[in-house]
């Protein structure tokens, strides 16, 4: 199993990670399923698809630490399922 393959399988876990950091979650959403990164005001952070195949995203970058809601996971997640279930 690549570096990669383990990135997509935590991200997918069950239970919800509690310890997935906002580089993981990056990672995932930029380097596996291509989005990109648009930062707006204060610490909200929009993911869209430059092809316009997934929907969008929308979070909070954590502040002061690092670590991601679990919530934040679980909506990432129930946003992309129908969208990769067939691939």
């Amino acid at each position: 199993m690549g570096k990669k393959d383990k990135q997509v399988a935590r991200f997918w876990e069950e239970p919800t990670p509690r310890d997935y950091s906002w580089a993981e979650l990056k990672r995932v959403l930029v380097g596996v399923y291509g989005y990109e990164e648009k930062q707006g005001a204060g610490s909200r952070v929009k993911f869209f698809d430059p092809a316009h195949k997934l929907p969008k995203l929308y979070f909070h970058k954590p502040h002061p630490g690092n670590i991601v809601k679990a919530t934040y996971i679980d909506q990432a997640r129930d946003t992309l399922r129908p969208y990769v279930e067939g691939q």
